[in-house]
């Protein structure tokens, strides 16, 4: 089986659907020709070096298109939330099967099959839907936190708290929640994680704690390594999408503040449904001050962070990539689409 996977992203649109099309080729199993086709900017390429000799860089559609004449896909993959509809029309025309694992795409209806996370994800006409936690396809690298480590750092006399907004976070959204949760009354330890395309003043961030200084504020610039500095952490706020699936792997307790609609669609109501982390609603000052008063709740009763990470276990493995190409190639296999 052939399979062309096409995803789109940056400093602009953000990094998810990079790091998931890119764990998802390299899960390709034995058997699995697979090109990775990723509308990327100069400064972006490097995010595929460790997978190279499977990705051909586009610097748009019209490059993507002739990297899949070259191929000839059984299967085109999108991880996208947009792409152009002649380019959409044109990958259909071109394989035998059109897949989306990304949970929101401007074609969905137009898809074969949807693999989302989404356990709610609404019925679209007459696609295929495989739907739930076991189809997260997320960071490799994502490592379970154990029990001993965990434990060692609830119990601190501070809260350790991840901060992550994405690898872009290109409005800056870091900076007005650490403004926000400096204001919590209890001394806390922050990690604040900057991802390769956070552009933005880091003095301003420093400077928002040293305003305070009950608080402790560590920087740290990751990509792969994100989940070596929040295994030091009790609970992580979020943006939601890829990270806060990682988090639930990892054990890592979360609170989570969304940019747009769109995302808390996204995201799912399973993951808050489940008691495994927590929606604190649309960015804004209502949602910002409600962030800072759950913190300084949780600080005094870490029993909740407790029982959050107890109620994570077992709810996400892996295996998603696994299981997506075990569907995939038994629908090009029975010939039905």
């Amino acid at each position: 089986m052939k399979l062309a996977i096409f995803c789109t992203g940056g400093t602009k649109l953000g990094f998810g659907h990079f790091f998931r099309s890119r764990t998802f080729a390299k899960a390709a199993p034995d058997g699995t020709q697979v090109l990775l086709l990723p509308v990327v900017e100069e400064q972006d390429k490097h995010f595929f070096r460790e997978i190279a000799d499977a990705t051909f860089l586009c610097s748009d559609e019209e490059g993507a298109l002739a990297a899949i004449d070259r191929f000839s896909p059984d299967v085109v993959v999108f991880d996208t939330v947009y792409c152009s509809d002649p380019f959409f029309t044109a990958a259909r025309k071109r394989s035998r099967l059109i897949v989306s694992i990304s949970p929101v795409f401007n074609h969905m209806e137009r898809v074969d099959y949807l693999f989302t996370r989404n356990f709610h994800a609404l019925q679209m006409g007459s696609v295929g839907i495989y739907k739930g936690l076991e189809f997260a396809v997320f960071n490799e690298h994502c490592d379970v936190i154990p029990d001993d480590v965990y434990a060692h750092h609830i119990l601190r006399p501070y809260l350790t708290i991840g901060v992550a907004m994405g690898g872009g976070d290109a409005p800056n959204k870091t900076l007005r929640v650490l403004q926000a949760i400096s204001r919590v009354d209890v001394p806390c330890t922050f990690w604040v994680l900057l991802g390769e395309g956070y552009r933005h003043s880091y003095q301003d961030l420093v400077d928002t704690i040293r305003r305070d200084s009950n608080h402790e504020i560590i920087l740290a610039k990751t990509n792969r390594s994100m989940w070596n500095v929040l295994s030091n952490c009790t609970i992580a706020i979020l943006a939601g999408g890829l990270t806060t699936i990682e988090a639930i792997h990892a054990g890592l307790p979360s609170l989570n503040i969304f940019e747009k609609p769109d995302h808390v669609v996204a995201m799912g109501r399973e993951v808050f449904d489940l008691g495994i982390a927590e929606d604190m609603g649309l960015f804004g000052e209502g949602a910002l001050q409600q962030l800072a008063d759950r913190v300084r709740y949780l600080s005094a009763n870490r029993d909740v962070l407790l029982s959050m990470r107890k109620n994570s276990k077992g709810k996400v493995d892996q295996l998603g990539p696994a299981r997506i190409y075990k569907r995939i190639a038994q629908i090009v296999r029975e010939g039905y689409v």
